[in-house]
């Protein structure tokens, strides 16, 4: 009997680790995420649902993608405007080619181009469940973005792209992110 249950007992840890691995990785659903600059908080939604909505209901103001009508009331980067707007500069998804979960980095701006004169930072992917994630990138509203292997930029990177359908080498390795112009 002492021999049938040193046998179980490994097999019960070998079940457990998997799914810790995948809790330490953040949620695997297919969901869309999104993380305002301001808050730096991970904010999902099941695929398909609202996000644009969520969004505005998080942030407080309407969600302006680059191309909108909405986007014409905002002011030309460096000019003062009441008017405010969350707009959307990027996006990481889990897998290649777009695909899977992904997370768009949204700023509240005034100017329509918000990456003009500005760097927008993510210092640690691992605080939103993103350590070492992404599969693919594409940026928005007229920015560049760069994935960085390790915390506060350092390491590897993809350098300044607008878009990757495959992160290559960088590929389930990025741990921070800057967007500018």
């Amino acid at each position: 009997m002492a021999l049938v249950t040193a046998l179980l007992i490994p097999m019960t840890l070998l079940q457990v680790a998997p799914a810790q691995a995948a809790t330490d990785r953040g949620s695997t659903k297919n969901e869309q995420c999104f993380v305002p600059y301001e808050t730096q908080q991970l904010h999902c939604v099941s695929a398909g649902a609202d996000l644009r909505a969520e969004i505005s209901k998080v942030t407080g103001h309407p969600v302006v993608f680059a191309g909108d009508a909405t986007a014409s009331k905002l002011q030309p980067s460096g000019i003062a405007s009441a008017t405010t707007a969350t707009i959307i500069v990027g996006y990481l998804w889990e897998n290649e080619n777009y695909g899977g979960s992904n997370v768009a980095f949204t700023v509240d701006s005034s100017s329509a181009t918000p990456c003009v004169g500005t760097t927008w930072t993510f210092n640690y992917l691992g605080n939103i469940g993103w350590h070492d994630r992404a599969d693919s990138m594409k940026s928005a509203s007229g920015c560049r973005m760069n994935l960085y292997a390790d915390p506060n930029y350092v390491g590897a990177q993809t350098g300044w792209q607008y878009q990757l359908a495959s992160l290559g080498v960088m590929h389930d390795a990025g741990d921070s992110l800057r967007f500018t112009s």
